[in-house]
């Protein structure tokens, strides 16, 4: 019988192990680039957790894609209001397409990220910091002015969703966390032994993503993983556990 890291000895320091991974700084593309075969322990999920990634997808089911295309027009402002309603009480997930932030800011944001993760090491270890006010490049700030836009634009179709009025737009901007984060996902060495990131919620009230072509992204819907294909110009909406409180 093959015997796991879980049931080895119980002596295990995950937190130490952890600590040098950080100390390193130089994430999982440096573990990768270094030339490791097998997985550090941490990365490694349980027996259960990789049998229960595996569902099925059922075939007959996609996330909403919800066109922005006149949303300051009454009518098609209702329209779009009842699908944004209607796709974060059923799922909590929808794609947006012309939101408005251009395709090519899209794409710059992309190819920066990129960019920075397959530098040198050496170069990347001269930004690392765990110092949220650290400047960002140019594609990023673009990025962000026409994501805090969008995020207005949002915030007021989900209170209206909500049923609340405009007095109430306040209290719902205090909700929205302005973090962002850039994810990096090389090939992994042992791809058997772990499944991209642990089932979770985001806690914040709100999450926009862009995802890249090569996909990855899946929601928990009835039982089962659902596959978030990536649509291109579309940036993808999480309605977090504030918001659903």
């Amino acid at each position: 019988m093959e015997v796991t890291p879980f049931d080895q000895d119980a002596e295990y320091d995950r937190a130490k192990e952890v600590k040098e991974f950080d100390e390193t700084k130089a994430g999982v593309k440096g573990l990768v680039d270094s030339g490791i075969i097998k997985l550090p322990r941490f990365f490694i999920h349980s027996p259960e957790t990789l049998s229960f990634a595996k569902t099925k997808t059922p075939l007959c089911f996609q996330v909403p894609v919800i066109d922005f295309t006149g949303y300051d027009e009454r009518y098609r402002r209702e329209e779009i209001i009842c699908e944004i309603c209607e796709a974060s009480e059923t799922l909590g997930f929808f794609q947006m397409v012309n939101h408005g932030v251009p395709v090519c800011v899209m794409d710059d944001m992309l190819r920066v990220v990129k960019e920075f993760h397959e530098q040198p090491k050496e170069v990347k270890k001269e930004w690392y910091s765990r110092d949220h006010g650290v400047k960002v490049r140019d594609a990023v700030s673009k990025y962000i002015n026409h994501i805090m836009k969008l995020r207005e634009i949002l915030s007021e179709l989900l209170s209206e969703a909500l049923g609340l009025k405009r007095e109430y737009l306040g209290s719902i901007e205090c909700m929205k966390s302005e973090t962002m984060v850039c994810h990096y996902y090389p090939a992994c060495p042992e791809p058997n032994l772990t499944f991209g990131s642990t089932k979770h919620s985001d806690p914040s009230s709100l999450t926009i993503l862009l995802q890249d072509t090569i996909g990855g992204l899946q929601v928990f819907h009835e039982n089962q993983w659902v596959d978030v294909n990536p649509v291109q110009g579309a940036l993808v909406v999480n309605i977090g556990d504030f918001m659903q409180c």
